[in-house]
């Protein structure tokens, strides 16, 4: 009897112990945020602006880094005029400070993944945490370079005869 819990001690002794290796690599790696190193921010949206795919668990970059994570999204009344928003939370490093003038949006890639990339961190004061960021729509438009003269974006180009 005495042979079987010593038994059954060691092997969740075992069991309790991989479970914490695990979850200290995931933590080291960044695929699970720390409280101490992250700070949970807020972006809303508009419906128009068309999140493109985007769930939880999703990336959030800075200038195209990957570093941090999209927790949840909600749809929520704006107070102020009674129109739908979407809110975003997301947690990000503490060492990214956010200040006014920040600037966020979502990017699409083709194969339909998306994440949320902070292409301005701003200039003016830092951001309280509460403070939500508004969103810039996305959109092909917003992510890719503006159409010029010589791009064949904006013209057709012919095409030769196939003999």
């Amino acid at each position: 009897m005495t042979k079987q819990r010593n038994a059954f001690k060691a092997g969740l002794f075992i069991l309790i112990s991989i479970g914490l290796m695990i979850a200290l690599s995931s933590a080291l790696r960044g695929s699970i945020p720390l409280p101490s190193r992250c700070k949970r921010r807020t972006v809303t949206f508009r419906l128009t602006d068309n999140l493109s795919g985007l769930d939880k668990g999703d990336d959030v970059r800075v200038g195209g880094v990957k570093v941090g994570k999209v927790t949840h999204i909600e749809y929520v009344e704006s107070a102020a005029d009674g129109k739908p928003l979407l809110i975003v939370h997301f947690h990000i490093p503490k060492k990214y400070n956010l200040r006014e003038g920040a600037e966020i949006a979502i990017e699409s890639t083709v194969t339909g993944s998306a994440d949320l990339n902070l292409t301005n961190l701003g200039s003016g004061n830092e951001l309280p945490p509460e403070r939500a960021l508004v969103g810039l729509s996305g959109g092909v438009g917003r992510c890719s370079p503006r159409p010029t003269a010589r791009s064949t974006r904006s013209r057709t180009l012919p095409t030769s005869p196939v003999a």
